[in-house]
C-alpha cells in the first residue's frame, strides 16, 4: 500500500469517527472504537493490515477459551486470514485481518471496525465457549471480502 493511499484512508477514518486528531491516526494507526483497540498498519499489494484487541482471556478456562479460539481460527481460515492470536508482550488475544483498501472508504472502515469491536465485546463476555450464555463466533470477511 502506498503511503499516501494508507495515510489518505487513515484521514478519512478520523474524519468519519470524528476523532480530534485524525493525523495522528495517519502516523500512528492506533484507534479506539467502543473501548476496543485497533492497530492499522500498511501492508503489501493494497491491502490494510487490520489487528483488533480482543483482551486477556480467562484466568480460569483459559486453556478452553484458546482452545475455542483454535477451533475458529481452523473455519476461518481460507489461505491467508483472518486468525487469532496472543500478543506475546501483553498476553492479549488478537483478531488480525486485512482487507483490500480497493475495496475500502473511510465509512466502511468505519463499520468494519465497530463489528471487530462489537465481536472483540462479545468475546470478552461468553469468550466463545459454547456453555456460555448466547455464545457467538466471530463474523468473517470470508476470502478477505469485506462483509458486514
Amino acid at each position: 500500500m502506498q503511503d499516501a493511499a494508507y495515510k489518505d484512508l487513515m484521514l478519512a477514518l478520523g474524519s468519519v469517527v470524528r476523532i480530534d486528531d485524525p493525523q495522528a491516526l495517519a502516523e500512528h494507526g492506533q484507534i479506539v472504537v467502543d473501548d476496543i483497540r485497533f492497530s492499522l498498519y500498511p501492508g503489501q499489494d493494497d491491502r490494510l493490515l487490520v489487528y483488533c484487541d480482543f483482551g486477556l482471556p480467562p484466568e480460569e478456562r483459559r486453556a478452553d477459551a484458546l482452545s475455542a479460539l483454535l477451533e475458529t481460527n481452523l473455519f476461518m481460515f481460507d489461505g491467508s486470514g483472518p486468525t487469532f492470536a496472543i500478543n506475546p508482550e501483553s498476553g492479549h488475544v488478537i483478531f488480525a485481518d486485512h482487507y483490500s483498501t480497493t475495496q475500502l472508504d473511510g465509512e466502511l472502515l468505519a463499520a468494519v471496525l465497530a463489528k471487530l469491536a462489537k465481536d472483540a465485546t462479545e468475546w470478552r463476555r461468553t469468550y466463545f465457549l459454547d456453555d456460555t450464555p448466547e455464545a457467538v463466533q466471530p463474523t468473517t470477511n470470508g476470502s478477505n471480502q469485506l462483509r458486514l
